[in-house]
């Protein structure tokens, strides 16, 4: 406990000197201060970002793999509004939850009882970003090719700096090495037993799991700038269905201390977390006051406390947002 206060009070005591500071007035100076913030979490940190519609920047290990944790779910979501482009599916079409889609640490459980029902497939798709349901992307991914298929989509619009293997379901499956859904739970109960519960449990960075061995279920901070930006600039979707995923990640609930937690008061922000253990990300845009937008990524990989995590990523995107209004 007393390393942890000690880690957090560090943190916000370079917040304040953070903010202090001259704004960057290049390229060179932001990627600098980004290098100093990821520091605090030893330099296990990747950011990238575009400014209205350019290419990826790279602001620290822009080209390093993470693990996707929740953030794959803004790229199911994107293959499935595309389905409605083309056609095969539809909003307002009741879409059946099946006992085997059910995850943990989802809305929808509490909602349905576990068994069969159904709701509109708008629903599924807002609640797995809004609320960062667990359950709803392996309805979508049923619906569609599966998780290897929602890498073929983006491959197929040349983003291949990603990997997609696994449902959420079967990435917690595999993480605490169990036979089935059920195994996690009944593992996330015995931790509900343990100071703070199995939520203190989910956010503990010091967890071994075999997720981080291998480039499964991961994407570079550049790949997914690159998707985020085709999202806002209309260029995978058309403008009926870009406007209804760029509405719904402007409703994200999850993570306010994340892009959000540093950046002035009323800033518009559509984005999607991701986290579990040493995973702490979030990705989305930032609309500027001059009508620009500033798409970015910030993933982070550490034990560090999830207060400091949250804090680098809230200053990274600071440090972002400053350089896209007042550099040269």
């Amino acid at each position: 406990m007393k390393n942890t206060l000690s880690s957090f009070a560090a943190v916000c005591i370079f917040a304040v000197a953070f903010t202090a500071q001259v704004f960057a007035d290049s390229l060179d100076t932001l990627r600098a201060q980004v290098t100093q913030i990821g520091e605090l979490v030893g330099g296990n940190v990747g950011a990238s970002i575009a400014i209205d519609g350019g290419d990826p920047i790279p602001l620290i290990n822009g080209d390093k793999r993470f693990l996707f944790m929740s953030t794959v779910k803004t790229l199911v979501a994107i293959e499935a509004l595309k389905q409605v482009e083309d056609g095969k599916l539809s909003l307002d079409e009741p879409v059946e939850i099946t006992q085997d889609d059910l995850a943990v640490m989802t809305p929808i459980n509490m909602t349905f009882p576990r068994g069969t029902t159904t709701t509109p497939l708008y629903n599924v798709i807002w609640t797995s970003i809004v609320d960062s349901d667990n359950s709803a992307p392996n309805v979508l991914m049923r619906l569609m090719d599966g998780p290897k298929g929602v890498e073929k989509f983006f491959n197929e619009r040349g983003v291949t700096d990603l990997s997609v293997d696994r449902n959420i379901k079967d990435l917690l499956i595999y993480a605490y090495q169990v036979k089935n859904i059920d195994g996690v739970i009944a593992h996330l109960a015995e931790k509900d037993k343990l100071p703070g519960g199995s939520g203190a449990y989910f956010l503990d960075g010091s967890i071994e799991s075999p997720i981080y061995q291998s480039d499964k279920d991961t994407i570079t901070p550049d790949a997914m700038v690159r998707i985020l930006s085709m999202l806002v600039d209309g260029k995978v979707l058309d403008s009926e269905r870009t406007n209804v995923l760029i509405s719904i990640m402007e409703q994200t609930r999850t993570g306010p201390m994340r892009l959000k937690g540093m950046l002035p008061p009323g800033t518009v922000v559509g984005h999607k977390t991701g986290t579990g253990h040493r995973s702490v990300n979030d990705t989305g845009w930032i609309r500027l006051p001059d009508g620009r937008t500033l798409v970015i990524a910030v993933f982070t990989t550490s034990k560090d406390p999830y207060d400091v995590r949250e804090a680098v990523i809230a200053q990274i995107a600071r440090a972002a947002y400053d350089y896209a209004m007042y550099s040269k």
